[in-house]
Parts: C-alpha cells; sequence; structure tokens
C-alpha cells in the first residue's frame, strides 16, 4: 500500500513498526497546516529509508544545493592580519575553529593570547599610516 499521510496509515502498519510518523511530512509537528505544506514543499528531494528485515538502522538522503552568496563572505586564511572589531586591534588569523568552536575563527593577538571569534567580528585592516620621529642633535 501507498500512503501520503500519516493519518492514512492503517492500524495494523502502524503496529507492525515497519512505518514510523517520521517517515511523513511534518504535518503533526507544524504549527499550522500552512506551515506544514511549507515543509513539505521543501522535503519532495528528501527520503528516509527503513531496512526492509534486518533492523540495520536507517538513513536520510536530501539532495542539497549551495547557493552562492555572491562573494560577500571574507574568506580568511591562516596568516592573514584581520582587525578584530570588539577590541580595536589587528590580530593573526591561526584557523578555523574545531569542536565547541565550528564556525568561529581563532585569532591570535601580538601579546601571544588567542581567542575564537565570530567571522563578523572580523575586517580587513585599513591602511595605517607611520609616523617616525627622527632628532637630530
Amino acid at each position: 500500500a501507498t500512503y501520503t499521510r500519516w493519518s492514512d496509515v492503517s492500524e495494523d502498519d502502524k503496529a507492525s513498526g515497519r512505518l514510523r510518523r517520521s517517515m511523513f511530512p511534518p504535518a503533526a509537528y507544524s504549527a499550522s497546516p500552512a506551515a506544514a505544506d511549507a515543509i513539505g514543499k521543501q522535503l519532495n528531494r528528501c527520503a528516509r529509508l527503513l531496512p526492509a528485515h534486518d533492523n540495520g538502522g536507517c538513513f536520510f538522503v536530501a539532495l542539497l544545493r549551495r547557493i552562492d552568496d555572491g562573494g560577500a563572505a571574507v574568506q580568511w586564511r591562516r596568516g592573514d592580519k584581520a582587525e578584530v572589531r570588539s577590541s580595536g586591534k589587528i590580530a593573526t588569523v591561526r584557523g578555523l575553529g574545531a569542536g565547541r568552536y565550528v564556525g568561529l575563527i581563532r585569532v591570535a593577538y601580538p601579546d601571544g593570547s588567542q581567542y575564537h571569534v565570530a567571522r563578523e567580528d572580523l575586517a580587513r585592516p585599513g591602511p595605517t599610516t607611520t609616523t617616525t620621529t627622527t632628532t637630530t642633535t
């Protein structure tokens, strides 16, 4: 049998455990029918695959498409100089954050201290003017 909604599934199929509520678009989980329709339209290229007979786990498969942001995001590389807006100081990019710091960028200040900062908190440093003073006697 083919079902399009969880409410269409027969009681026997529900009891067997082979069909689960989470296999259907989330009409039961959304606040309104309009929200359920919007979510359902986004899930039209997704599938949850369950094992047929062997309790071997399940898989969720989705087709994803990367959307180009037009190059608006600045790419940071190890060794780049960056101005940390929140501190007003220049730091050196050490790399991307890992573990609980995923999504942040690790920077090192000239004094040796290292911090993780958000991408939005970094800017390319502006031109600096160097003033030299010479004294003659």
